[in-house]
């Protein structure tokens, strides 16, 4: 999104851009215990990281 348009222009050039796309794949992350998104940890593989 082009900041120098301001919010209102930046969102109608955004919305305009996302209405032309047909189909949009999401993904959605989790957070561990240890504050990162999908995160290798010894204790979540048996010890084998």
């Amino acid at each position: 999104m082009p900041a120098e348009l301001g919010p209102e222009s930046a969102a109608e050039v955004y919305a305009k851009l996302l209405a032309a796309v047909s189909v949009m794949d999401i993904v959605l992350l989790g957070m561990g215990e240890d504050g990162h998104t999908a995160s290798l940890t010894l204790h979540g593989f048996g010890g084998a990281a």
